[in-house]
């Protein structure tokens, strides 16, 4: 009698089979995915990096300010750029790096707030005329076009004509004038969107539209307005410093970039470093937040996932 063949389990894995969890292997997230795709574009890291410099700047700047931003030196004004003073004082003797520094804290407040007043009113307006369509599309994409046609600068001098020069008005004014961008985008996207099988599905199933838009569709939507807010931070900083330089922004006294290139102008080709430091400050952080903005659209770009 001979014994039968032994047989073979199909089934079992080979003995050198290891399960990839046992090294720490996942799936690949698609918010993985776009991360790994902005760090490696090398602009989008620098333009993070000075973003990041700008922020700490405005956080710590009490400590990195070697001076009082608004104390004044009226014996030792227009003063060139020395040991004391790295780039020299002003007109009133008030220490220019100390204003610089501090003339941060304005740009990323008024930058960050205004925008994200814009993407407030954009997301909900856009929402209403992408989603719902028909009479509320027309009335929100009417109004917007009239803002559209409307000067930023017109527009938000005309605000703080009513309200009174500050920090909360040019925010307020910025903002107001700069909806209409986010909520086209956004109108645009949703229209792509909102005919979806999974909406369509949500739909059937009975969801409210509140939970059909916030849970379906926004999420699905959102890339564009996201990476324009990014970008738009700079348009932002760049706005307030000019209504300062007209002279209907933020308070003189503050220190401010627009104020302090308003009070350089007169000084143009004698004594260039009263305006060209915070000049090149303004530069520096908006090319920052174009930057990361871009890198943003690259990362978010369905192409190339």
């Amino acid at each position: 009698m001979t014994d039968a063949p032994p047989t073979i389990n199909e089934a079992a894995p080979p003995k050198d089979a290891v399960p990839a969890a046992a090294f720490g292997i996942r799936g690949q997230t698609q918010l993985g995915g776009i991360w790994r795709r902005f760090f490696r574009n090398k602009l989008a890291v620098l333009g993070l990096g000075m973003v990041a410099v700008v922020f700490l700047t405005a956080a710590f700047a009490p400590l990195l300010a070697p001076y009082d931003p608004r104390a004044q030196n009226l014996q030792n004004t227009t003063a060139k750029p020395s040991a004391a003073h790295w780039l020299g004082t002003d007109e009133l003797g008030r220490d220019q790096l100390s204003r610089v520094i501090f003339g941060s804290r304005i740009a990323i407040v008024v930058g960050l707030a205004s925008i994200v007043l814009a993407l407030f009113l954009g997301v909900i307006l856009g929402s209403i005329a992408g989603y719902r369509g028909g009479k509320a599309d027309s009335i929100v994409m009417r109004t917007a076009d009239a803002f559209f046609a409307f000067p930023l600068l017109i527009g938000a001098i005309l605000i703080i004509l009513v309200t009174g020069r500050g920090v909360f008005p040019v925010i307020l004014s910025i903002g107001v004038f700069t909806w209409a961008v986010p909520a086209r985008l956004l109108r645009s996207s949703i229209l792509s969107v909102r005919e979806a099988e999974y909406v369509e599905a949500a739909r059937s199933l009975g969801a409210s539209s509140w939970r059909i838009v916030t849970r379906h569709v926004l999420p699905n939507s959102m890339a564009p307005v996201l990476v324009y807010g990014m970008v738009s931070v700079g348009t932002a900083i760049v706005a307030e410093t000019a209504l300062s330089f007209l002279g209907v922004g933020v308070n003189p006294d503050v220190p401010d970039w627009g104020n302090m290139i308003a009070a350089g102008r007169q000084f143009f080709g004698f004594l260039d470093y009263l305006w060209i430091y915070p000049s090149l400050a303004v530069v520096f952080t908006v090319l920052g937040f174009v930057f990361v903005g871009d890198g943003l659209r690259d990362a978010l770009d369905p192409r190339l996932r």
